[in-house]
């Protein structure tokens, strides 16, 4: 079993310019096979690291794949 994700935003909220985002709780708290497929030109493509570091905190293993020339 796994999950597939694209183009995620799992914020609670669009943060304040400079503050740290909030993801949903169940971000950390899933543990499964994930791929996450992010745009190459989307505003979220800068925070995949951290939203990678989320979604493995519970043991999830987590793929990342760019699509290039999208956004």
């Amino acid at each position: 079993m796994g999950l597939i994700l694209i183009n995620p935003n799992l914020y609670i909220k669009t943060p304040l310019p400079g503050l740290e985002a909030e993801y949903w709780p169940e971000a950390s708290n899933i543990n499964m096979s994930i791929t996450v497929i992010q745009s190459e030109l989307s505003p979220w493509k800068l925070n995949i690291v951290k939203l990678s570091q989320q979604l493995s905190q519970a043991g999830s293993d987590v793929f990342t794949q760019l699509i290039t020339g999208v956004r």
